[in-house]
């Protein structure tokens, strides 16, 4: 079930074997998702409600007087698909270039404005996107006219991670298993990408994850430590998004980063991480301050009240990490 960020009584329900449905009172009435085409993401636009685009795999059955090519199409609809336009072939990942807060703030972004990642050059089955195996065929590409032109932003771009502040690309490195990261904010219309400025440690990333931006500062969690081990790091950003700097070691991914912000405490975090001697660390004030909650048990004393709520906020948090099975829904991964 995808809700609309516009209004929250619009749902869509995305099925299997392309049957899909779509509601505009919170399910109580349900009507056939129109679009002629086996629908498998849907993406709501930040600001018009009526709009969506979709990806659909084309199927050898579309192909009779030619050799079969299965590959990714993008589609949109600016009425909550009773009529869907093509716009184009061979996409990876794809996003609108509109933002709530460039809207609530004035900053000019044309709401047709769309990020498309695509191989414009192959004419066979599409390759699969997958983890390790970045491609150097893929490039960014934005348009604000649903494509019918469009412009290249980055080479070899191949995912998309958005928030309404910031947008981060991956980026294949040319042995095809790291990645380069690219990030632009909304001041810009998302378009001023520039390469990230990290760590020397972080430069052997496979993949990353975005976990937090609520802070205007940026979380990220890079797969750092060889591709054998479950660890990573997490790093902090300034408020461009752009310089980042090591904030918690050796933290620990399962099905998702064990990374939780507490949504009563701002700028705290909880995450779990490897030691010998310790496993749950907290970072304060936005990563500035972290320590074990066994380390500050020697100051009990001087613990103050969001200190105990803090302790307490844990302590349900790790019991939440631990039996959960899916992925935070701050958290986006770059892999398909």
């Amino acid at each position: 079930m995808i809700q609309s960020p516009n209004d929250d009584q619009l749902v869509v329900f995305l099925g299997t074997n392309g049957i899909n449905w779509i509601s505009e009172d919170c399910g109580a009435n349900i009507k056939a998702l129109n679009s002629g085409k086996r629908i498998l993401e849907f993406l709501y636009h930040p600001t018009q409600r009526n709009w969506a685009m979709a990806a659909s795999w084309t199927s050898c059955a579309e192909f009779v007087d030619e050799p079969c090519r299965i590959y990714k199409e993008l589609y949109y609809t600016k009425d909550l698909g009773e009529n869907w336009t093509y716009m184009t072939n061979y996409v990876f990942d794809f996003e609108w270039g509109q933002s709530t807060i460039a809207h609530s703030e004035g900053v000019d972004i044309p709401d047709e404005r769309i990020f498309v990642t695509r191989d414009a050059t192959s004419k066979t089955h599409q390759a699969f996107s997958k983890r390790m195996n970045w491609s150097l065929a893929v490039d960014l590409y934005y348009s604000d006219d649903f494509y019918d032109s469009a412009t290249m932003a980055l080479e070899q771009g191949n995912t998309i991670i958005k928030t309404p502040q910031y947008m981060f690309i991956s980026c294949a490195h040319g042995d095809q298993t790291r990645v380069k990261i690219y990030s632009s904010t909304y001041r810009s219309g998302f378009k001023n990408l520039k390469a990230v400025r990290l760590p020397q440690e972080a430069a052997a990333t496979t993949t990353f994850t975005l976990m937090d931006t609520s802070e205007k500062q940026v979380f990220l969690f890079l797969e750092n430590k060889g591709l054998s081990t479950p660890f990573g790091s997490v790093y902090i950003s300034d408020e461009s998004g752009r310089a980042f700097a090591l904030s918690l070691d050796n933290v620990i991914k399962g099905t998702a980063v064990d990374f939780e912000r507490v949504t009563s405490l701002d700028g705290t975090f909880i995450a779990n991480k490897y030691s010998p001697n310790m496993m749950t660390q907290m970072m304060k004030n936005g990563g500035a301050r972290h320590g074990s909650m066994d380390d500050w048990a020697d100051n009990e004393l001087e613990w103050d009240e969001a200190d105990i709520i803090a302790e307490e906020a844990r302590k349900a948090a790790h019991t939440r990490m631990g039996g959960r099975g899916g992925m935070n829904s701050k958290q986006r991964e770059t892999e398909d």
